[in-house]
């Protein structure tokens, strides 16, 4: 009984922690004026806005009914990343084939919550980026 009471105290410090850290990178990212994604990441901002319950500090707690896959435009992207090809062994630069203002279909799971001056965005990585689209 003592070990489940300790795990709960343990769970409750770390959670109080994490949210102690997340409102402090809010505070931060309110006084920023443009922020530029770095290797793979990109920020967008949903189109059809965030499905589940925000807490306090801007954690999103998705519905478990949710659909997974969302709209949204991409606001910034990175240049892109080095890697080295396996077979050559050679450096190779890979360019994300996205820039802003592209509408685009993401896994929302996938993305983070972001708050930039006041504005609530999405990062996520180039991986979550389903596709393009185009409105009618």
């Amino acid at each position: 009984m003592a070990e489940v009471v300790n795990k709960k105290v343990q769970q409750r410090s770390e959670d109080f922690r994490d949210s102690i850290r997340t409102h402090d990178v809010h505070q931060f990212l309110d006084n920023v004026k443009e922020i530029r994604p770095l290797g793979d990441r990109i920020i967008l901002k949903s189109k059809g806005g965030m499905v589940g319950t925000e807490t306090k500090s801007g954690i999103v707690l998705p519905d478990s009914t949710a659909n997974p896959v969302k709209i949204g435009e991409v606001v910034a992207v990175s240049h892109g990343w080095f890697y080295k090809d396996e077979k050559t062994g050679e450096k190779k630069f890979f360019e994300i084939d996205l820039k802003k203002g592209d509408k685009v279909v993401f896994y929302f799971f996938g993305a983070n919550p972001l708050h930039i001056g006041g504005e609530k965005f999405l990062i996520c990585g180039y991986s979550e980026i389903l596709g393009l689209y185009e409105e009618k």
